[in-house]
């Protein structure tokens, strides 16, 4: 189906135009609701049901123009190429700007890259589980403002941390022993591609990834290698 910057320009300005209709007719509603309310008799109260049922009424009306405002978001993504565009990335390895990330349990390593915002006197790696816990910790060299390191998925007991889903901060102070902010790249297979709120996310793992935030993309086989149990 072609969608033409016309047509969505005329359904998105129907969209706005049916809100602030809504708006309108409600703001006149509670106004007729408030008046009567102020002059009713004490003593034989006016039924609410007919306001209760336009109140169900609006909420409904609502409900729809929130959908089709929705639609309008989808379609303005289809015919810009950026949804299409975005599907690309399912099946392949990403990398992007975050820190929450998935470890498969098995000794995959996960590549962690850092970019420091200054210059560091010491800076530390903590990987930390679903709860919080830490569950890995690396100094990391701060010669340079930025590096990668590769967490083989073992705590410091050298066993094999769980599948699921863990944190990467990098944590950096300086010469005064104040703080150095850091970002983390970190990366998984994306295996499928949705929006939310407006943003196109690609799904990886559980989270979804803003398309915005990724940085590049490889095939599997490029992205990590099995290492040897030992």
């Amino acid at each position: 189906m072609d969608i033409s910057y016309t047509t969505l320009q005329n359904q998105q300005q129907a969209t706005t135009s049916s809100r602030e209709q809504l708006a309108s007719n409600f703001d006149d509603f509670l106004t007729l609701l408030t008046t009567q309310l102020q002059n009713q008799d004490p003593l034989e109260p006016m039924d609410s049901t007919e306001f209760t049922n336009q109140l169900v009424a609006f909420a409904e009306v609502e409900q729809q123009i929130s959908g089709n405002a929705k639609l309008d978001t989808l379609n303005a993504a289809m015919a810009s190429g950026v949804f299409p565009a975005a599907l690309g990335y399912i099946g392949l390895d990403v990398r992007y700007v975050g820190r929450e990330f998935s470890a498969d349990g098995a000794t995959t390593p996960t590549p962690i890259a850092y970019a420091l915002e200054g210059e560091a006197a010491s800076a530390t790696l903590y990987i930390k589980d679903a709860s919080g816990a830490i569950v890995h910790r690396e100094d990391l060299p701060v010669t340079e403002m930025s590096g990668q390191v590769a967490w083989d998925g073992r705590l410091a007991s050298g066993d094999m941390a769980r599948a699921g889903t863990y944190t990467a901060d990098v944590e950096a102070l300086d010469a005064n022993g104040d703080a150095v902010d850091a970002t983390t790249v970190v990366g998984g297979r994306a295996r499928g591609v949705e929006m939310q709120d407006g943003v196109i996310t690609a799904v990886v793992g559980e989270r979804a990834v803003p398309v915005a935030n990724i940085l590049n993309a490889t095939t599997p086989t490029q992205f990590a290698t099995k290492q040897e149990t030992p």
